[in-house]
């Protein structure tokens, strides 16, 4: 059948009906009323095998979403295949051609201000200079630097792992970019479902302990990779291999829009607004613990789906023994942290429930953190259950004499009491959901200044079990 207007509508087809997954549909080249797909998430625009004959144009507009359960046979070139984006959203396709289809796709970043941008290309053999309207600010990330980091200084002197690119973009390679232009586009063939088949993820082991005294272990072992394909694809996916690949479970993304920070991600859990769903065209951060042969990221096609984030938490509810921290700075910009507890649980990266902490690139960025194992700091931090016990949750601030706010934005414990300890003023505020802290803090306050006390109700002992937690202003800036 041919279409020629909005897809879900059956007076539209010349068959009469809407096409199922199981029939084909031919867009004509006598077709002038271009179809376009713009039905939202919850009306898929589906079909078999898709024909677009020269002279015809098949548009997916921002928020719609198509899905070709075979291939697409796109006669009309770059312009025949056209998926759009702005502030809404971006559409979004799953198709399964083995062959290459050629197509237009519009990715919109939103940079009418100084933002960084994770992005990765959707098409084979991006060209960089003839993609982005400039090759300035543009970097993808050398897992082999000896780059380390820690919340207060970058501390890499002039060695980073932010280095230039040259030629095409790599499929499944992410980068970052900065530059004033709302809409980059890529023309070309599609990556095909096999493009995260084998992602490398090396492991440079640069030493032991870096100069600023942290763990080369938390530092090394990171790589920037990109989504590439022309829809969100599901981290929790069980076609995506990480956990067996040698890789962390965790992921990170960079949201320069809003908050001006890292989000991260884990087994269900995350923080700074960060999902399990890695939109399309996204960069993302994976880091191999492995230190001999580092790992593969492998993502099935069964892992592409069409999501829109912003539904991510329409079934969440809080876990038990779960505590979700955010503090606040004056400017409004905030952070926020994790801690919860399980069974298996040691003081040690937990593979599948720990992540790392990325620090933003914004020095007027809070930043809030714990750290169990002595020297790796964590946004999302999994301990073991407590029968008794407390946990020590150390804060630094962002600017000198600046004012801030702890707000408990998830709690839920059963038989554990949580109190806030300020070391400095001798005070113990106990701790529930929706609990506001206001504290005035200095960059030059201990270390140890605050902790986070865990009791259980049970016992009048609490145990020495240490978890640092800080606030720093630096991210990874150079």
């Amino acid at each position: 059948g041919s279409v020629n207007s909005d897809w879900q509508t059956a007076g539209n087809w010349d068959s009469g009906t809407v096409p199922t997954s199981a029939e084909d549909v031919i867009i004509p080249g006598s077709l002038t009323n271009y179809p376009v797909i713009d039905d939202g998430i919850a009306t898929v625009a589906v079909c078999d095998n898709l024909t677009i004959e020269l002279g015809a144009s098949l548009t997916i507009n921002p928020d719609g979403y198509m899905t070709v359960s075979s291939s697409i046979t796109n006669n009309a070139g770059n312009t025949g295949l056209v998926i759009n984006s702005d502030a809404t959203g971006t559409g979004s396709l799953i198709q399964n051609s083995t062959a290459g289809v050629d197509a237009t796709v519009n990715c919109y970043l939103d940079a009418t201000t100084n933002q960084w941008h994770m992005i990765a290309s959707p098409v084979v053999a991006a060209a960089l200079l003839t993609v982005l309207p400039s090759s300035n600010n543009l970097y993808y990330y050398n897992e082999s630097t000896a780059d380390y980091w820690t919340g207060t200084t970058y501390d890499a002197g002039s060695i980073g792992g932010w280095t230039a690119p040259s030629g095409n973009m790599l499929v499944g390679t992410g980068y970052i970019f900065n530059y004033y232009s709302n809409t980059i586009s890529y023309t070309g063939q599609l990556n095909p479902s096999t493009s995260t088949s084998s992602l490398s993820v090396p492991y440079t082991n640069n030493g032991v302990t870096a100069p600023n005294g942290a763990s080369y272990d938390d530092f090394d072992g990171w790589t920037l990779l990109g989504n590439p394909y022309t829809s969100a694809i599901d981290w929790d996916d069980a076609s995506v291999a990480h956990a067996a690949a040698n890789l962390n479970d965790a992921v990170y993304t960079y949201d320069d829009a809003s908050l001006h920070n890292y989000t991260s991600y884990v087994s269900g859990v995350g923080t700074n607004g960060g999902t399990q769903y890695i939109p399309a065209m996204q960069g993302f951060f994976v880091k191999s613990d492995n230190t001999e042969t580092g790992g593969t990221l492998n993502i099935g096609a069964g892992a592409r789906v069409h999501n829109a984030q912003a539904f991510w938490k329409g079934n969440y509810t809080t876990p038990d023994n779960f505590i979700r921290l955010q503090i606040s700075a004056t400017n409004g910009y905030t952070d926020e942290t994790v801690i919860r507890m399980l069974p298996d649980a040691t003081g040690d990266m937990d593979n599948g429930k720990d992540a790392y902490k990325l620090f933003t690139w914004a020095d007027y960025v809070p930043q809030i953190y714990t750290r169990t194992d002595g020297s790796t700091d964590y946004s999302i931090n999994t301990i073991k259950t407590l029968e008794s016990g407390s946990v020590s949750i150390p804060l630094k601030a962002v600017q000198t004499g600046d004012n801030y706010k702890i707000e408990i934005t998830e709690f839920n414990f059963s038989g554990i009491n949580v109190y806030l300890k300020d070391n400095l003023n001798n005070t113990m505020t106990e701790l529930s959901l929706n609990k506001i802290i206001n504290l005035s803090a200095d960059k030059s306050d201990a270390t140890d200044r605050f902790e986070l006390v865990f009791e259980k109700l049970s016992s009048s002992v609490l145990l020495s079990e240490n978890a640092n937690v800080s606030l720093f202003p630096n991210p990874r800036s150079e």
